[in-house]
C-alpha cells in the first residue's frame, strides 16, 4: 500500500514537470514567433508621392497708353506783344486819361509799322474806334508834360496788333496832331504809350470829318416875270 502510494505521487510528478515544461517551451516558441515577426517585419511602403506644381503664372500686362498731348505753344520768349482795347472813342468827344490806369499793359517797346518808332517803355493804354464810313478825322492827344505817344492801329483780324501800325505822333512832351484816312466798317486801335517809361496824365480826342458828304443843294433858278 506504501508502495501504491509512493509510485502514484512519482507519476503525478512527472505529469507535473512535463506538464509545465511544455508550458514553458509554448511559451518560448510564443517568444520565439513574437522575436521572428518583429525581426522579419520589412518596410515596404514607397513614397511615390511627386509633386507636379508648374508655376506658369506669365504677367502679360502691357502698357498701351501713349501720350499724345503735344504743345504747339510757339512762344518765343520776348513776352506778350499785343495791345488790349479797354475804352471806345466816338467821334468829337474828349476822353480824359492816364497811359497807367486800369486796364493798361506793358507789352510793346516798338511798333514795326510805323518804323523807326521805337523805346515806348512806358505803359500803354488802348482805345478802339469803329469807322462807320470812309472818313478823314484828326487823333488829337494833349495836356501831358511827359513825352507820351500816339499811334494809330487797324485791325486786320489779329486784334490789336502793332505791326498794323499806320499814323503815329511823337512830339516830345507837347500836344500830338495825327491826321488819317480811315475805311468804313473797319476797327481801329489808338495806343498811348510812354517814351522811355514816361506817364503822364493826357486828353484825347478823334475829330471827324465826316464822310462822303451830301452835295445836293437846291437852287431855285426861277425868275418871277410877274408885273401884277
Amino acid at each position: 500500500m506504501a508502495r501504491f502510494d509512493l509510485f502514484t505521487i512519482v507519476a503525478l510528478a512527472a505529469a507535473v514537470a512535463l506538464g509545465c515544461g511544455g508550458d514553458a517551451k509554448g511559451e518560448g516558441d510564443a517568444g520565439a514567433d513574437g522575436g521572428e515577426d518583429a525581426g522579419t517585419d520589412t518596410d515596404t511602403d514607397v513614397d511615390t508621392d511627386t509633386d507636379t506644381d508648374t508655376d506658369t503664372d506669365t504677367d502679360t500686362d502691357t502698357d498701351t497708353d501713349t501720350d499724345t498731348d503735344t504743345d504747339t505753344d510757339t512762344d518765343t520768349g520776348t513776352g506778350p506783344t499785343d495791345c488790349v482795347a479797354v475804352e471806345e472813342l466816338e467821334c468829337d468827344t474828349p476822353v480824359s486819361g492816364n497811359n497807367e490806369a486800369d486796364g493798361s499793359t506793358c507789352n510793346i517797346v516798338d511798333y514795326p509799322g510805323c518804323e523807326p518808332m521805337a523805346f515806348e517803355h512806358g505803359p500803354e493804354y488802348t482805345y478802339s474806334f469803329s469807322a462807320d464810313e470812309e472818313m478823314e478825322v484828326t487823333v488829337l492827344l494833349s495836356g501831358m508834360t511827359e513825352d507820351l505817344d500816339v499811334f494809330l492801329l487797324v485791325d486786320e483780324g489779329a486784334g490789336c496788333d502793332p505791326a498794323t501800325c499806320f499814323e503815329f505822333g511823337y512830339a516830345d512832351g507837347v500836344d500830338e496832331v495825327v491826321p488819317a484816312s480811315l475805311t468804313g466798317g473797319t476797327t481801329y486801335y489808338l495806343v498811348v504809350d510812354g517814351y522811355e517809361g514816361a506817364v503822364d496824365d493826357y486828353t484825347i480826342e478823334i475829330e471827324c470829318a465826316g464822310g462822303d458828304a451830301d452835295t445836293d443843294t437846291d437852287t431855285d433858278t426861277s425868275t418871277d416875270t410877274s408885273t401884277g
